[in-house]
């Protein structure tokens, strides 16, 4: 027999399990229902064991990397032959230095390597600048003063390491781009863009992501080695059609399905429906756990947000995905 638990009648959970009635603002302005805290939603992760519902790989906390890094690298190792080149060379050296300091977050290894990588990296820019300006040579004599001078103004930035030098290689890239225009042979044109193109200024090399990385600081920066495991709160309904119940999905997912409708990505994605239900399962798992345990409060509240989960679900994929909550309402 069929539950109709879309028609239940929730309980109403006291008010200190509330969030204010504003909702929950994150950093990409998505909004969630002002009933689930944050600390709600992650208090639910940190129980281990959640699956994505798109793609049905294990979650991994993004939390793992306020811990040591001797404890906190080892989630990302049996990875690493899926990162990219340069993010794997990035790794073990976060890895060596890890040996050598395993009392340290990821990200304070990040800041205490940033000024070796910086220096490298500020000796491979001057290197590749001198083999742009030796084959600048060959321009005539006008275009040549002037690479020179633009040349110096960046050498000397990076000289006297001034706190503007990043925001100055933006303003240098449209220095030499102007200039380009100028040039008239177009195999000097050519190849000169082609050298100035390969100067390191973003992350096309280890030393360089080092450095963005360290200076970003983001609350866990060693995630954009290997982000696809790691456990993001995306809506159900997108929220620019009126969502506003999240579930814990992989960052990889996340992207993927921003705003796309789940009725259409399941014909996509055949696995959706039982990564949903999967998901399902092991919130209702969660919930018996929380039963019995002086935490009434909080198993209320899960109850809640399961059926608000699985409404969405039924909403958003019309119908063809129903999770089974039958044990839930037992």
């Amino acid at each position: 027999m069929k539950i109709d638990f879309y028609n239940y009648q929730n309980f109403s959970a006291p008010k200190s399990c509330y969030a204010d009635n504003k909702g929950i603002n994150f950093g990409d302005k998505s909004r969630i229902a002002a009933k689930y805290s944050r600390e709600f939603l992650k208090s639910i992760r940190d129980y281990g064991g959640l699956t994505c519902p798109i793609c049905g790989k294990n979650l991994i906390s993004m939390d793992v990397f306020y811990m040591r890094s001797e404890f906190s690298l080892r989630y990302l190792e049996p990875f690493t032959s899926q990162m990219t080149p340069t993010n794997r060379r990035v790794f073990y050296r976060l890895k060596a230095e890890s040996n050598k300091y395993p009392q340290k977050t990821v990200n304070e290894l990040l800041t205490q390597m940033e000024p070796a990588s910086e220096r490298a990296n500020d000796i491979k820019r001057v290197q590749m600048l001198r083999d742009f300006l030796e084959y600048s040579g060959r321009l005539s004599g006008r275009n040549k003063k002037v690479l020179v001078e633009i040349f110096n103004r960046f050498n000397n930035m990076i000289r006297d390491n001034t706190p503007e030098k990043i925001k100055f290689t933006s303003l240098f890239d449209g220095e030499i781009m102007n200039f380009l225009k100028d040039v008239e042979n177009e195999a000097h044109k050519e190849n000169l863009e082609r050298i100035w193109r390969q100067l390191p200024r973003a992350c096309n090399d280890e030393n360089a992501m080092i450095v963005e990385l360290a200076r970003n600081q983001k609350a866990n920066a060693a995630v954009a080695l290997y982000e696809d495991p790691f456990g993001v709160m995306g809506h159900i309904i997108p929220h620019s059609k009126g969502g506003d119940i999240v579930v814990w999905e992989c960052m990889r997912d996340d992207k993927l399905i921003k705003n796309f409708p789940l009725h259409l990505l399941v014909k996509e994605l055949p696995d959706i429906p039982d990564n949903m239900k999967k998901h399902v399962a092991r919130l209702i798992q969660i919930y018996k756990k929380t039963l019995g345990k002086n935490t009434e409060r909080f198993s209320n509240l899960l109850r809640d947000y399961i059926l608000d989960v699985c409404r969405d679900i039924k909403k958003a994929s019309k119908d063809t995905i129903i999770p089974d909550v039958s044990e839930l309402l037992k």
